[in-house]
């Protein structure tokens, strides 16, 4: 069943890093047209703007071809020649001055050439982002409880501080890739029995980070007012006698961790303690024992 969910998820990835693909270049196509209409239209505008200069001079070369031939005097046909074309060119709009050639071109080649050195990059790095998210969503964090385990003090060894019972923790990451541990909660309790009575002990858990591969150990001391030794050693106690055991100190949580597109998973744990066996075993319920 494990491999099968494995292929699956796998399968999984797969396919959104494929639809992410498609959608990249959908994308940097509709990025390249847009670069080649505005070539274009700078284009137009310029051969419009240079045809309308065009004219002008045309119109102009008329008036001073009549002017030469009625003056005989070719410095006054130059000078009209220029003062035709610059009262001309005063008259058009202002705007064709952008696209003149070759001030006008020039400059917007630079900025359109800018402007594509700056898109060129945003995309560069947005794929660099997308491989990123493909890359964790399929070598996901995988947060599992590898030991939990209670350790008793012994009254028959000596001591000089006083010795505690303490619940002992111990997490992997068995993912490819770190993992973000949110703030989580332990609970250990005496189950069958009614709340709040039935509750040892309730310990936060602050946020940590666990790499790739990465073992944490986690010591809990249980405190000695609840009443738990009196009750764990009773209860012991009243086995030896032969009965079977009915009443358990349950440890349970939740862990929730982030991967790093903030996608966030639980591994959930109940663990019952075994008098005879002296150790816990894990809950063979899905609802309470299981990794997302």
């Amino acid at each position: 069943m494990q491999p099968c969910m494995s292929m699956a998820r796998r399968a999984l990835a797969s396919v959104h890093h494929l639809h992410s693909c498609y959608i990249f270049a959908m994308f940097r196509r509709l990025v390249a047209w847009k670069y080649l209409v505005s070539v274009a239209v700078v284009f137009g505008c310029a051969v419009f703007v240079s045809h309308q200069y065009w004219r002008i001079r045309q119109q102009c070369s008329k008036k001073c071809d009549t002017s030469l031939t009625s003056s005989f005097s070719p410095s006054s046909s130059a000078e009209s020649f220029g003062k035709c074309q610059q009262d001309a060119e005063r008259r058009l709009p202002r705007w064709y001055r952008l696209f003149w050639w070759p001030e006008g071109v020039t400059a917007w080649a630079i900025l359109l050439t800018l402007l594509a050195i700056g898109e060129q990059t945003h995309q560069t790095r947005r794929a660099a982002d997308i491989s990123e998210q493909v890359l964790v969503s399929q070598f996901r964090p995988r947060v599992i409880v590898r030991k939990v385990d209670l350790r008793v003090p012994d009254p028959d060894k000596p001591s000089i501080s006083p010795q505690h019972f303490v619940l002992e923790f111990v997490l992997i990451n068995t993912g490819e890739t770190p993992a973000a541990i949110c703030d989580w909660e332990v609970n250990f309790e005496w189950i069958p029995s009614p709340p709040p009575a039935n509750l040892i002990l309730s310990q936060k858990i602050k946020a940590f980070r666990l790499a790739a591969g990465e073992r944490k150990q986690m010591d809990i001391p249980i405190p000695d007012d609840g009443g738990f030794p009196a009750g764990f050693y009773f209860l012991e106690e009243t086995l030896a006698g032969g009965k079977s055991q009915t009443v358990y100190p349950v440890c349970s949580g939740t862990i929730i961790y982030a991967d790093g597109n903030g996608t966030k998973r639980r591994t959930g744990f109940t663990r019952a303690w075994n008098v005879k066996e002296a150790r816990f075993t894990a809950s063979s319920d899905p609802e309470y024992e299981y990794q997302d």
